[in-house]
Order: structure tokens, then C-alpha cells, then sequence
């Protein structure tokens, strides 16, 4: 990661960074990857854009987001709330439980009758999701971590896939009741 003298010279266009992703989660017990979020005034502008994310060590996921024209609804939103702020003072504001019909939206679009491919650890931020609304709370039982870590080692098992199939039907209906 970059110093802040360096991420200073990105000012005003840089706003914030933020490390997230699987290392930041308390319940993931194997982190593959260290993440961070660029949070910047404009995506367009790629002058600064190629300059920041060439200084990009090979070990790290750089993301880069507009943070005022930021949809927060995302397949990975649980994850806001613990997000380790490295630099600025401008983070998004999002709480998963004021925006559950949309996030139950999110879950489906991604993960409804989608393949179960081996290899993949996509299904951890899917099966997160779910049991964190279903709890309707960011905390998770331990078998709940049990399974959450198996997706993220990429071991997802017949019965979790099963599961998560059932219960993002379930939120289809639910959701199409409300219509």
C-alpha cells in the first residue's frame, strides 16, 4: 500500500482509501487476498487513474469507485461496515438492513441458478449475505462461520449449494408477493 505522503499527491481527485475484503472479515479464518478501495471525485478521469493504479504491487486487488455516485447495494455490502479506513475522511455510508429488498435483489441477480463451479469462492459473499439477513444482524453463529469458510476455501459443499438455492427462491418469492 501506498504511503500517505503518496496518496496525498492523488488530492483532491483521491478522497479516501479503505482496505476491505476477506482480510478485514473477523469470521474468515484463511484471507487469500489483500483489498483496497480507492474512493475518488471521478472514474473518468484517467490521467490519474493509470498513474495510481501503476504503482500497484503485484500482491494486491486495487478497486477504484466514485464515492458520490456510489451504489452501495453490492453482492459484497455486509462488508462495509468493517472496513479499515487508511486514509481521508470520506467513507460510504451503508447499513445492509435499511436496504434489504434491494440487497435480497443483489443476492438473486448473482446467485440464483447459477452454476456450482469448483474452484470458486464466489459463494462466500453470497452465503454471507444470506445468513446475515437472515439473523438480521452482522454477527454469525459458528457453524454459519464453518460454512462461510468452507465457500471461501473454495470447498462449497452439495448440501450449502442446496441451501443457498432454497433460500434465494425463497427471497424471489417473497419479493415478487410485494409487487
Amino acid at each position: 500500500m501506498l504511503t500517505p505522503t503518496e496518496l496525498k499527491r492523488f488530492e483532491p481527485w483521491l478522497l479516501s482509501v479503505a482496505r476491505t475484503g476477506s482480510t478485514i472479515l473477523p469470521w474468515i479464518n484463511n484471507p487469500h487476498d489483500v483489498d483496497y478501495v480507492f474512493y475518488v471525485t471521478d472514474r473518468r478521469n484517467t490521467l490519474q487513474l493509470v498513474e495510481l493504479l501503476n504503482l500497484r504491487p503485484k500482491d494486491e486487488c486495487w478497486f477504484v469507485a466514485e464515492l458520490h455516485n456510489l451504489n452501495c447495494t453490492r453482492l459484497y455490502a455486509y462488508e462495509y461496515p468493517f472496513m479499515r479506513p487508511l486514509f481521508g475522511t470520506e467513507f460510504p455510508k451503508y447499513d445492509l438492513f435499511e436496504h434489504v429488498n434491494e440487497y435480497k435483489q443483489v443476492l438473486i441477480n448473482q446467485g440464483l441458478a447459477r452454476q456450482c463451479i469448483d474452484g470458486s469462492k464466489f459463494w462466500y459473499h453470497v452465503l454471507t449475505g444470506i445468513y446475515m439477513l437472515d439473523n438480521e444482524t452482522y454477527e454469525l453463529t459458528d457453524e454459519q462461520i464453518k460454512n462461510i469458510n468452507l465457500c471461501h476455501d473454495r470447498q462449497i459443499t452439495k448440501d450449502i449449494y442446496n441451501y443457498i438455492q432454497k433460500r434465494l427462491r425463497a427471497y424471489k418469492d417473497e419479493l415478487n408477493n410485494l409487487k
